[in-house]
């Protein structure tokens, strides 16, 4: 799971990089850190950092879920610009 989530890492990069679509990228990693953060097996001292760095790629995919939204002026101008 562990070399998995580094493949993953060094892809999200390399894509990120060529400027590709890294969204259900960042979603997976999240995915793999929370999993790492809960297996039993693991030493407490990885998994709490599994848990730490989970949390920050959660607000990565999470941002990378909303579409970044204009504002009101912003709206109502860009449809002004087209017509001149």
């Amino acid at each position: 799971m562990l070399s998995s989530l580094l493949h993953l890492m060094s892809h999200y990069s390399l894509r990120r990089q060529r400027g590709e679509s890294i969204d259900r990228l960042t979603a997976t990693i999240e995915r793999h850190l929370q999993v790492l953060a809960e297996w039993p097996d693991l030493e407490p001292v990885l998994r709490a950092t599994c848990a730490e760095l989970g949390a920050q790629w959660r607000q990565m995919a999470d941002s990378a879920a909303q579409p970044e939204r204009q504002s009101l002026l912003m709206r109502l101008v860009a449809p002004a610009r087209g017509c001149a």
